[in-house]
């Protein structure tokens, strides 16, 4: 296996484009890609999965500490030819300002892994120099292996300016971007547009890796990687106390945000998950114990979400008949009365949960956070344009701490009849109690009728 990290100086460099365009390529050269992200993000691993022709892994410091992510890395870079981790915002950004703050840069120490360096050129000359350098003198632990030029308006310009990375700096250039509007990714309020939502993404990724297939120098790469073999870790012994629990899972343009780890979890408990579709499907799916409604975009969705009122219907009739329902987020929002778009338009959401959601310009609590349920703890993530609002007060159950700042804390974790929903999201993989809990409350649902 070969393996390296695409990271950029910072955030819009274009380190996404690339990284499409890589794992694409390297498909075209006949090799199996195993695809990563650094980071909590549920929108790039998406495109990930159709570059690469395989689901990717998030690999998060915070969440999954060092132990989990270096397990989750070696688990399914194993077999493949090559490993690409996408790095997030710029190499060294984190959870705070110190080396070891779960960044790119950190991660790529730990893996032991080369970095490829995004750099966009655009409007610059020789002061290209003193930024690329910066960066590799930086953290003189890091293996910065080469340098990747995005937004160079030819190829003319490239070799105007590999020639002094390479002999002032001592580092490769591999390869080269033009500026070109096709090739960039759309986005919105909360980053790319899924791919799900991207028309002809097939024809713009083929696009962007036949330009890197010309414009990079593959010899020089396969020069730089160094051919390791990667350790399997033991597999845990598996909790099969929930076999044959049936449990929902909202996936559609609405409803996406999932960490791949967690729906792997559910299996390896032997737990079946059932796709569903509260855009499309007039009812929920047959003998199923539980429901979960994730992230996503409700807000964008909104009027075709209500349209559906046959899945509305269904579901109301399930909770009230005692089905446990975990949303997150954007399902969160789903379940409440209304929401008011930033237009001032105010849309009807299901009507399940008492609060009134406020889309905001800004981002509400953005970061990393601790969420605490009585005694148990698990790292989360917040990042959501919206607050709910509430007329009375309502039953929370989880005690929410920004990281960066643990001054700051809030009560989030709404509870009604059988049904948790809160802003934060969890990654069960690496925290498994926290699932298991949730779940024990699924099977006594199912045994004794009892709810939270």
């Amino acid at each position: 296996m070969k393996g390296f990290v695409l990271a950029g100086t910072h955030s819009g460099v274009g380190k996404t484009t690339i990284t499409l365009g890589m794992m694409r390529a390297l498909r075209k050269r006949g090799n199996f890609v195993a695809p990563f992200k650094v980071g909590p993000d549920y929108i790039d691993p998406m495109f990930h999965t159709i570059a690469a022709g395989h689901p990717s892994y998030n690999l998060d410091l915070v969440m999954m500490g060092r132990k989990g992510m270096a397990d989750t890395f070696s688990r399914h870079a194993a077999n493949s030819d090559y490993a690409v981790v996408e790095g997030v915002m710029g190499l060294f950004d984190g959870r705070d300002f110190t080396l070891d703050n779960g960044s790119s840069a950190h991660l790529a120490r730990l893996l032991d892994l080369p970095i490829f360096l995004v750099v966009d050129a655009h409007g610059m000359a020789a002061s290209v120099l003193a930024h690329i350098q910066g960066f590799s003198a930086y953290d003189p632990n890091l293996k910065i292996a080469g340098i990747i030029l995005n937004r160079v308006a030819s190829k003319g310009l490239f070799d105007y300016l590999k020639g002094p990375i390479e002999s002032a700096l001592g580092l490769p250039c591999i390869g080269f971007l033009e500026k070109d509007e096709s090739m960039v990714l759309k986005s919105r309020h909360l980053g790319l547009i899924p791919v799900n939502e991207v028309d002809e993404f097939e024809v713009q990724l083929n696009g962007i890796a036949d330009r890197i297939l010309k414009n990079f120098d593959w010899e020089r790469i396969e020069e730089i990687l160094i051919d390791r073999e990667v350790h399997v870790p033991e597999e845990e012994k598996q909790d099969k106390r929930f076999q044959g629990m049936r449990i929902a899972i909202a996936r559609d343009d609405a409803f996406n945000f999932y960490y791949q780890e967690n729906l792997d979890l559910l299996e390896s408990w032997g737990i079946e998950w059932v796709p569903c579709s509260p855009l499309k499907d007039s009812k929920l799916p047959d003998n199923i114990d539980a429901l979960v409604l994730g992230g996503g975009f409700p807000e964008v969705f909104a009027g075709d979400l209500m349209d559906n009122q046959g899945f509305v219907e269904d579901l109301k009739k399930r909770i009230g008949a005692g089905m446990p329902v975990y949303a997150e987020c954007g399902g969160y929002i789903y379940l409440s009365q209304s929401i008011r778009k930033l237009d001032g338009r105010i849309c009807r959401m299901a009507g399940i949960l008492p609060g009134r959601v406020e889309m905001t310009e800004r981002l509400q609590r953005f970061g990393y956070v601790s969420v605490k349920w009585d005694e148990m703890e698990i790292p989360g993530h917040e990042f959501h344009r919206s607050m709910v609002r509430h007329a009375d007060p309502v039953k929370q159950i989880y005690e929410v701490r920004l990281m960066r700042d643990s001054s700051k804390t809030w009560q989030c974790g709404e509870v009604k009849d059988c049904t948790l929903a809160a802003y934060p999201h969890l990654h069960f993989a690496s925290h498994p109690e926290f699932l298991r809990r949730m779940l024990e409350i699924v099977q006594r649902r199912k045994e004794e009728k009892q709810c939270i």
